[in-house]
């Protein structure tokens, strides 16, 4: 039991000093971003060219309503227009650690 107790407590002290960034239930958004979403999204821009507009910048997401990590989550997983759906190959908490990543870094202008 003392064995348990200080485990729990070494590891709740460790994700307390963890940085917060797109980790949705101790999951890595910013790897999977990179992983899985940077070859279209590089820095938050779109290099598709039909959907050029449609960036992961602050002021575009607001203009296309994908401001909440909801409306982040559901393209994400189901696509729409060029965009692809990811939903059969992330986890839901993975997309959901993805969406906080890009909400952070749109409000941080993508600057690191």
């Amino acid at each position: 039991a003392a064995l348990a107790a200080a485990l729990a407590a070494a590891l709740a002290a460790a994700l307390v000093g963890a940085p917060a960034m797109g980790r949705a239930e101790g999951i890595d958004g910013a790897m999977l971003f990179e992983n899985t979403c940077a070859g279209c999204h590089p820095n938050g821009s779109n290099i598709i060219g039909i959907a050029r507009g449609k960036t992961l910048q602050l002021k575009a997401l607001e203009k296309y309503g994908m401001n909440s990590k909801e409306a982040i989550v559901e393209i994400a997983t189901n696509g729409k227009g060029a965009m692809p759906g990811y939903g059969k190959k992330l986890a839901p908490a993975e997309v959901e650690a993805v969406a906080e990543y890009v909400l952070e870094r749109a409000n941080a202008k993508w600057k690191k």
